[in-house]
């Protein structure tokens, strides 16, 4: 792909298509979002928001209209800086509510 402007081209060697939009309007982001306010109850306000990772939920969208990359793990704003570095972490109390948050959206959805 090459984008011309009047004195710069730019040229993409690797690049994603961008992925479908989710369905918000039926209940289903609603459950998402009241699920993580239930484990993180300091939480007031969920919304979707734009991921520029491309994430493995990309290949998700051929089998679900409700495709949601959510990282339920609080304590990835201060440990951010060690994700996919040594000593990557994350905090116990963040992991056991990222379980809680799974295991609770497992139970919503598919149990």
């Amino acid at each position: 792909n090459q984008h011309k402007g009047s004195r710069v081209i730019l040229q993409s060697d690797f690049a994603n298509e961008t992925t479908k939009l989710s369905i918000l309007n039926d209940g289903v982001f609603d459950q998402v979002a009241s699920t993580l306010k239930n484990v993180y109850p300091h939480m007031k306000l969920v919304v979707p928001a734009l991921m520029i990772a491309a994430t493995d939920a990309r290949y998700m969208h051929d089998i679900s209209d409700h495709v949601f990359r959510v990282c339920p793990f609080d304590s990835m704003k201060e440990d951010k800086h060690t994700v996919h570095a040594d000593d990557e972490r994350l905090s116990l109390d963040s992991f056991e509510r990222g379980i809680t948050f799974f295991s609770q959206i497992l139970k919503a959805f598919v149990l």
